[in-house]
């Protein structure tokens, strides 16, 4: 009531003076709300009575003066022109001016420093309004100021704390454009930094460099020949440097860090903005650096700043490598590798029962600091740099083995993992895996965890390599889960997980019977929060690597466990709704739902009678408020609900609704939050802004991704849902508009999904309707800003499920009326992705091209990593081109040849007509992915319609079948269309030349990839492709291949032992299985004869081996799998000939055969 009768009637200045006291003092949070909202309506409403009583309390002793200057400051920054100052006087100048020449008269009279500050930050203020869009004009409005800074700054009776508020005000003149700058006068603002950065005060020092600070921002970049009046000479920026560098020795030197602190971050600040001023001063700051680092007495704050002032160095100047190896190599070797040691010993029995010894250091010590900066220098000075220092390192520390040196090692390792992965060498990996092996006996418990880390780190970034020494990690980690101390034990679960994800299947099964005592362990007899949590994502894992039967086998006495666990975090949550959650009990919660889902979708009819109960809890999850700002049990939950949509859609329909409501609650959320806006009292380094929420980002795109599987699965049950969706995403702009690269994607993938929602549900989602809703969208998308190949590739994939859906609609319907539209808009949209992406492509190569910091083997991999971007986004536009032909067959026909042929044709004359000029793996792509749309012209078109098309390029085809060691993809996409073209035109006698060049290129390709002469994956697919290619020519036309190889059967005798070390291309797997079930459905003698034995034997190795699982579980694959146990029954009858065979096969084969007979028993 008291503030409401203020309100009525103009507030005298002692009232005022209690508002203010009030706003600093009221704890009670809803009546300082109150007063709050009362001070914000005063000076709203009351702009004049506001002004003079807050400027009365500025100008005085008052002990609220320096809050309200704060708050005056802070008005006038958040406003702009509309602030209370401005409105007070209605705009006129002479109202401000007055108001601020009593400021400056204040502030002129002052002898508290922090007074001083805040009336600075007033005045800086108004310079800073005044001044921006009309320097000079600027300078007119406030000569009062100008005059005080000529007169007072270098005047002997002036105190260093005003030249720091003279200082202060001249910061924000120098955040102006440089042509401002030097418009007021330039050289006298200069002259007066220097003489800031050279005054005795050190405060003064300080002030003077966060001017030069602003100035940074306006110098020059290292891009040569960019001039400009609005850049200033990083001649003059570094003299100031220069500057800076020679006084912060001296600030160490008096002991005063307090000053020195702030200095180095200015310091800090300038080499991250601009490190090509800092070019000519590399020694300078070796110096600086290694005089801080180096004595043991100096305050850990300067030691932290350095630390990150060189790792800048090392990121933003360019070809320091080439300036400053040596001292490069002295200060990680002397100072940031042994910092990565510097754990807090004092603290190990705190660490030991941690919840999450992982994160327990704190990474504000000089350890975090070292170990960010490790992180970044690694990844920026390569591998050629880092990697002989760490050597180097390893061997100190063995001849130095304390604690702190050896946790450093295994903790180098893992920070330098991701920098250096791209270079290393199998040498090396040996090297870091002896060196590991050795520190996992150490008698530290820090150290063993650390080595855990490492090889968890390197069993991602060093993958596939890392895991081909398995016969020495995988007894380390299954040892090291029952160390004696529980967190490094827990932890080794943790390192397994990560290295199994990249270890082959067959290998895994040598240590299955190894894992299975390791997780009831840690899973049903510890209580250990790390362990029951690394157990359950080793459980996870599991299911993609396990034969079916084995992970049920193991999963039915873990299931009532689990579940168990999952009941107890539900009671917990339900007794507690809006409970705070740390990390670790969030990730323990996470564990369990990624476990559940993932059981759930591995084991259907296993895990079928809990589906339900899981489902009703996982509906209930949604309405807990945990009390977590990136909302991860949120995320966690969704990523659950996208995993059992998957397997269970019939059960879905009844949890419609409330997954529905939380979604949209998820959509609806806004994911930039504008910060300070009517915060009281903030610091002038809390200015006005925004934030992006990047954890809102995360749960909207992991939304959309629901969405997406819920439309593919129950696409009828989300019909009625369907036109809310979709004005959602155009409401909000999702698809165009966002941020978020993911959240974008994401959205359009639910978009391309849209249309099979109302072919499913007509009566409720018009598909015409649809369509031209959805594909509005599509283009909608594509138009807006992109400016990333890998963006492009994804539109595209998610282009071909629409196509898909779409043209299977047009066939079974033969719906033409906005078909031929659509057709040539896709056709329109992917030739416009293709200039775009070669546009990309130029500018990225140029990009990489100019930059002198990286050397030659860093170059080339970057160009081929960006050019591999290149190449799959092109294989993607030839996808969807073959959608057409896949989904619409001979229909097709009708666009293919005026739309279709010559984007082939375009494709192979671009590769034809710099083939000269040498070859590179961008025209490589062209070459490939107009023989892969040909290919799928030859598949899924009938004969007749398809060979007028595709034969006048079967000449490129049939060339390109000849060994290319270099581009070995070619051979493999040359040689699966030509085994397609005798398969499809098997009569065709006009195939029967070509048998004696594609032979001897078949054999001569398979010879090379049999001696290890070729070893990437694209080498092991052509091999397989050309193993396939031989037996359908010998198929089509088995007297000419015979004639060639000594007889038929000989030919088959040698294609069987070839064939039964297929294994990289699933296709050609299930290819060549169909062929040997035919050949004993036939009972062909080539097969039944004296080549039995091997015939089994190719058929084990292909049906029972990698693929096995996958084939199986396809339902496409019904008459395969049917052919396949015919076959079986067949020979059951040849007495020990099978028992034989199989014994001959892997272990991994006659463990998936196993298996496979007993179900069928």
């Amino acid at each position: 009531m008291q503030l409401k009768r203020l309100l009525s009637q103009p507030m005298d200045l002692t009232s005022f003076q209690n508002l203010l006291q009030q706003c600093q003092t009221e704890q009670d949070t809803q009546k300082r709300k109150e007063v709050e909202d009362f001070y914000f309506k005063y000076k709203q409403e009351e702009p004049a009575s506001y002004v003079a009583n807050i400027i009365e309390v500025i100008c005085s002793n008052s002990s609220s003066a320096n809050y309200a200057a704060i708050l005056f400051r802070r008005d006038m920054e958040q406003s702009g022109d509309v602030a209370a100052v401005y409105r007070a006087g209605n705009g006129n100048p002479e109202c401000v001016h007055e108001i601020m020449v009593r400021i400056l008269n204040t502030m002129l009279n002052q002898t508290n420093s922090n007074s001083i500050r805040f009336l600075s930050e007033i005045l800086g203020v108004h310079l800073e309004r005044i001044l921006e869009n009309d320097p000079q004009g600027g300078v007119a409005q406030f000569p009062e100021f100008f005059q005080a800074l000529e007169t007072h700054f270098a005047a002997p009776t002036t105190t260093h704390q005003l030249r720091v508020g003279f200082l202060n005000c001249v910061k924000y003149i120098c955040g102006l454009a440089y042509t401002s700058v030097t418009k007021i006068g330039g050289k006298a603002i200069i002259d007066l930094i220097f003489a800031g950065l050279e005054d005795q005060a050190d405060a003064v020092a300080v002030a003077a460099i966060k001017c030069v600070n602003a100035l940074i921002l306006y110098g020059e970049s290292d891009d040569e020949g960019e001039t400009s009046d609005s850049i200033i000479p990083n001649s003059v920026l570094q003299q100031f440097v220069y500057k800076i560098i020679q006084r912060l020795p001296a600030m160490i030197g008096r002991r005063n860090f307090m000053d020195a602190e702030q200095a180095l971050e200015q310091l800090v600040d300038i080499a991250d903005m601009n490190g090509a001023v800092l070019k000519p001063m590399v020694k300078d700051i070796h110096i600086l650096v290694t005089g801080i680092l180096s004595p043991p007495d100096i305050d850990d704050s300067l030691k932290r700043l350095t630390i990150v002032l060189f790792s800048y160095l090392c990121e933003n100047i360019s070809d320091i490598r080439k300036r400053a190896k040596k001292a490069i190599s002295e200060i990680i070797s002397q100072f940031i590798f042994p910092y990565c040691g510097l754990f807090d010993d004092t603290l190990t029995p705190d660490w030991l029962t941690s919840e999450d010894p992982h994160h327990f250091d704190d990474q504000n010590s000089l350890l975090g600091y070292a170990e960010s900066a490790l992180d970044r220098i690694s990844t920026t000075l390569g591998y050629k740099v880092v990697f002989p220092l760490i050597k180097d390192f390893v061997n100190f520390a063995k001849a130095n083995p304390t604690v702190q040196n050896c946790f450093a090692v295994a903790n180098i390792f893992t920070i330098t993992a991701e920098g250096l992965a791209r270079l290393v060498t199998k040498e090396d990996v040996i090297f870091t895996i002896d060196t590991l092996l050795e520190l996992s006996n150490h008698p530290h418990q820090r150290v063993r965890y650390s080595v855990l880390s490492a090889i968890g780190q390197l069993s991602e970034d060093y993958a596939p390599t890392f895991q081909t020494f398995h016969e020495k990690v995988m007894p380390l980690l299954t040892k090291m889960a029952q160390d004696p101390c529980t967190a490094v034990a827990a932890h080794s679960l943790g390192a397994l997980v990560n290295f199994l994800e990249h270890l082959k299947k067959a290998e895994t099964y040598l240590y299955k019977d190894a894992l299975e005592p390791v997780i009831t362990i840690h899973l049903m007899q510890s209580n250990h929060l790390l362990s029951n949590t690394n157990s359950l994502a080793l459980v996870a894992s599991l299911s993609n690597t396990l034969l079916k039967n084995d992970f049920a086998d193991m999963c039915k006495n873990y299931i009532p466990h689990i579940l168990g666990m999952f009941n107890n975090v539900m009671e917990t949550l339900r007794k507690s709704p809006n409970m705070s959650l740390n990390k670790p009990r969030l990730s323990y919660i996470s564990r369990i739902l990624e476990c559940l889902s993932i059981v759930a979708g591995t084991l259907p009819q296993l895990f079928a009678p809990h589906i339900d109960p899981l489902l009703t809890a996982i509906m209930e999850l949604f309405n807990f408020s945990i009390d977590d700002a990136e909302s991860s049990l949120l995320k966690y939950t969704l990523i659950a609900v996208s995993r059992i949509v998957d397997i269970y859609p019939e059960t879905f329909p009844k949890y419609m609704d409330p997954i529905i409501t939380k979604l949209n609650d998820i959509f609806n959320l806004k994911y930039i939050e504008f910060d300070n806006v009517n915060e009281f009292a903030a610091t002038d380094d809390d200015d006005c802004s925004f934030t992006i929420s990047p954890h809102v980002l995360q749960l909207q795109a992991i939304g959309f991704d629901v969405i997406s599987g819920i439309m593919r699965k129950t696409p009828a049950a989300f019909a009625p849902y369907l036109d809310a969706f979709l004005t959602k995403i155009q409401d909000r702009n999702f698809h165009t508009g966002s941020i978020s690269e993911s959240l974008k994607l994401n959205s359009i993938e639910c978009i391309c999904t849209a249309f099979r929602v109302a072919v499913a549900a007509p009566t409720i989602a018009s598909p015409p309707a649809v369509h031209q809703r959805a594909f509005t969208m599509l283009v909608a998308a594509t138009e807006s800003n992109i400016d990333d190949i890998d963006v492009y590739q994804s539109i595209a994939d998610s282009m071909t499920e629409y196509v898909t859906d779409y043209c299977k609609y047009v066939a079974s319907t033969k719906d033409m009326a906005s078909y031929t539209e659509t057709v040539n808009k896709v056709f329109s949209l992917l030739e416009n992705f293709e200039n775009q992406c070669r546009k990309l492509l130029e500018t990225s190569l140029q990009d990489i091209e100019g930059d002198d910091d990286l050397d030659p083997e860093e170059t080339a991999t970057m160009v081929s990593d960006t050019i591999d971007d290149f190449s799959d986004a092109i294989a993607t536009f030839a996808d969807v081109y073959g959608t057409f032909a896949e989904a619409l067959g001979d229909i097709s026909i009708d666009f293919i040849s005026p739309l279709l042929m010559p984007v082939i044709k375009r494709w192979l004359n671009y590769y034809a007509s710099t083939k000269k000029s040498g070859v590179s793996e961008a025209q490589i792509t062209f070459l490939t992915s107009a023989v892969s749309v040909l290919a799928d012209i030859v598949k899924y078109l009938s004969p007749a319609n398809s060979k007028p098309l595709v034969e006048s390029f079967v000449t490129i085809i049939i060339e390109n079948t000849k060994l290319n060691k270099e581009w070995v993809e070619i051979n493999q996409v040359c040689c699966y269309t030509a085994g397609l073209l005798f398969e499809k035109y098997e009569g065709d006698p006009g195939l029967s030349i070509l048998i004696p060049t594609l032979l001897g290129n078949a054999t001569e390709l398979i010879g090379v990839v049999k001696s290890g002469e070729l070893t990437s994956k694209e080498a092991l697919a052509a091999y397989d492709n050309a193993i396939t290619l031989s037996a359908r020519m010998a198929q089509a036309f088995p007297t000419e291949i015979g004639n060639m190889s000594g007889g038929i059967a000989q030919f088959w005798a040698s294609w069987l032992d070839l064939a039964s070390t297929i294994q990289t291309d699933r296709e050609e797997v299930i290819a060549s299985i169909q062929l040997i079930i035919s050949a004993f459905a036939r009972n062909d003698p080539n097969f039944m004869g004296g080549n039995l034995v091997r015939a089994l034997y190719a058929f084990f190795s292909l049906y029972f081996g990698d693929h096995h699982i996958s084939i199986v579980e396809d339902q496409m694959n019904a008459n395969l799998i049917e052919g396949a146990n015919t076959v079986l029954t067949q020979i059951a009858g040849h007495g020990t000939i099978l028992a034989d065979t199989i014994a001959k096969c892997s272990e991994y084969v006659q463990k998936t055969y196993s298996l496979y007979t007993s179900v069928r028993q």
